[in-house]
């Protein structure tokens, strides 16, 4: 593979243009807007938050800078900057979830976040990375998020309960970024930029639900009494 081939798997980009998708690069702000509301919550708690809740926030810029590359650039090796950290987000907030909703040990945890990698990385497998325009190794996301939802919805703390709502959410608003993620080439010719803005719109809000809910759960920790 040629690392600095120029790609073009989005409806906007029409040339090898660093401004070619300008609405693809620019709507990767909501990530960095994401994780500064984010990161006020947690100044605002009046402690120090813990490490894996800091990383998430850290995480969170770090997929819009590196998106924004990505759809600038638009290289193979800009890819990578693209598709890394979003995993590494993924894996350390199933960690954290476990951790902080479940009070799994941390080693306990990440045996779950390695039986989530086992799960997608079958799925790329059987169906193959590029299926649905590169969406399918999303869709156990898109599982997982169901299953944390069903999960808190069915427990019986009521600290747990209360939380179900923001990952329901999270979970229709992750569904309709796949959908504009998985048609944006279809809408091209009624709609000629194309919808995989929507698609980073969409994620930077999921991930500020879902990042909220655990800033939510560790207040309420703290508060607890010993």
């Amino acid at each position: 593979m040629d690392w600095r081939n120029h790609l073009s798997d989005y409806c906007e980009r029409g040339s090898a243009a660093f401004w070619a998708e300008p609405v693809n690069a620019l709507s990767n702000l909501v990530f960095v807007v994401a994780a500064l509301m984010i990161w006020r919550m947690q100044r605002r708690a009046g402690a120090r938050a813990p490490a894996s809740l800091t990383v998430l926030v850290v995480l969170m810029a770090v997929i819009g800078v590196g998106s924004f590359v990505f759809h600038t650039v638009a290289t193979a090796w800009s890819q990578v900057l693209d598709v890394v950290p979003i995993g590494v987000f993924v894996c350390c907030y199933v960690a954290s979830y476990l951790r902080w909703f479940w009070q799994w040990t941390w080693q306990r945890a990440w045996l779950g976040v390695l039986l989530f990698a086992g799960l997608c990385a079958a799925a790329v497998f059987v169906f193959g990375s590029r299926t649905a325009n590169g969406s399918l190794p999303y869709l156990p996301v898109l599982v997982t998020l169901v299953g944390f939802t069903v999960a808190l919805a069915s427990s019986g703390e009521r600290e747990r309960v209360r939380h179900w709502h923001a990952f329901a959410l999270a979970s229709v608003m992750f569904a309709g970024a796949l959908f504009f993620r998985t048609f944006d080439f279809a809408f091209c010719a009624g709609f000629p930029l194309g919808t995989h803005f929507l698609w980073h719109v969409l994620n930077g809000a999921v991930l500020f639900v879902l990042s909220r809910a655990l800033v939510g759960r560790w207040r309420s920790a703290r508060r607890a009494p010993a």
